[in-house]
């Protein structure tokens, strides 16, 4: 559990550095979004993933929702990165 767990984390980390990666000169609204969103984003998911990882038993699910939690976060980073607020 704790491997998939630090697995979250660093697709937060990523998450995180891909929405800071836009150009911020242009954005000031737009840089604080790009550095909060992802991190509240991410732990919002971690939380939701922990709570159904307690009671999915099934390890072939809890894969997937590790997987889709993953894929979430670097798709919340995508979004922030490519939207101009």
């Amino acid at each position: 559990m704790s491997f998939r767990i630090i697995g979250i984390l660093i697709s937060i980390l990523c998450s995180w550095l891909i929405a800071m990666s836009a150009d911020l000169g242009k954005l000031e609204l737009g840089a604080v979004i790009n550095f909060i969103y992802p991190l509240i984003f991410g732990f919002v998911f971690l939380g939701i993933y922990w709570l159904l990882a307690k009671f999915i038993k099934n390890d072939g699910l809890n894969i997937f929702l590790l997987i889709l939690t993953i894929l979430l976060n670097l798709g919340v980073g995508l979004y922030i990165r490519f939207v101009k607020f």
